[in-house]
């Protein structure tokens, strides 16, 4: 990896989402969304997820709601939402695992249900030490 051994955060909207993100019903109506504008088949994974999740970068979601039976709320709006396309990953320095130095602990994650942007905000509240 060429990124620096220092705490980072990635934000913003990465207009992708997996499957992993949805209930079964959710990933149901994309589905069913794709089919309906006879477009191939969503993905089940992402490339630009993976890529983060392989560089160390952890799911801000997922560090606060740490089990996969609750989803992320979608948060791009239109008459129907269905998925998350907005994130925000975080990694810690790994120079040395035991030094509690510049470590990111995400202690709140939430979406607002404003509809001021085709979008819905979401925020995060971090420990750093």
């Amino acid at each position: 990896s060429k990124l620096p051994k220092i705490p980072l955060i990635i934000c913003g909207d990465l207009n992708t989402f997996q499957k992993s993100d949805c209930s079964s019903e959710c990933w149901t109506d994309i589905v069913s969304m794709y089919e309906d504008n006879n477009w191939s088949s969503p993905p089940e994974t992402s490339l630009v997820l993976t890529a983060l999740e392989n560089e160390g970068f952890r799911d801000a979601f997922y560090d606060v709601h740490n089990h996969k039976k609750v989803h992320p709320s979608p948060t791009c709006w239109t008459h129907k939402p269905l998925m998350r396309i907005d994130h925000m990953w975080i990694s810690s320095s790994d120079e040395d695992p035991s030094d509690e130095k510049n470590v990111m602990t995400v202690t709140q994650y939430e979406r607002s249900e404003s509809k001021a942007s085709d979008h819905f905000p979401i925020w995060i509240d971090l420990e750093i030490s």
